[in-house]
């Protein structure tokens, strides 16, 4: 395998466990605010931390799907991603601005969800090359004598 081909392979397997990370953190985000409302901890701060990892994973999922030159789907939907995650934020402070508009909040926090599946497990999951066999064939030892 050439280099460039080893590092396709291990940005398209990268992408695969970010979008599972994204997803994870994603859930984490609807406890840390349900617990916030519910009066388990006194702030959103867990919550605002936790979309800082949202955040992050979706820059990764972009940048893994171009260096791993995924199908267009792919690239749509982590560049997607990398565009409605921060969106939350937005649409979270919009609150001082208009509560109608920061209720769409959680509806959004839904979608990033399909769209984190969709790249984890759908049909915009990053497709891994095959590695070609013998690409990693050991050094044949040197026969006695030689």
């Amino acid at each position: 395998m050439s280099r460039s081909e080893t590092i396709r392979y291990y940005a398209a397997r990268a992408h695969r466990i970010v979008a599972y990370v994204a997803l994870v953190a994603i859930a984490v985000q609807f406890v840390s605010a349900g617990m916030a409302i519910f009066g388990v901890t006194y702030s959103f701060r867990p919550h605002h931390l936790g979309a800082v990892a949202v955040d992050l994973s979706g820059l990764l999922l972009f940048v893994t799907a171009v260096i791993s030159r995924q199908p267009r789907r792919v690239i749509l939907f982590s560049a997607l991603f990398l565009v409605a995650s921060p969106t939350q934020g937005f649409l979270a402070y919009a609150r001082n601005i208009s509560r109608f508009i920061a209720a769409f909040h959680p509806i959004h926090a839904i979608w990033l969800v399909y769209l984190g599946n969709t790249l984890a497990r759908g049909s915009a999951r990053a497709v891994v090359p095959t590695r070609v066999a013998g690409a990693h064939r050991p050094t044949p030892a040197l026969a006695a004598g030689d």
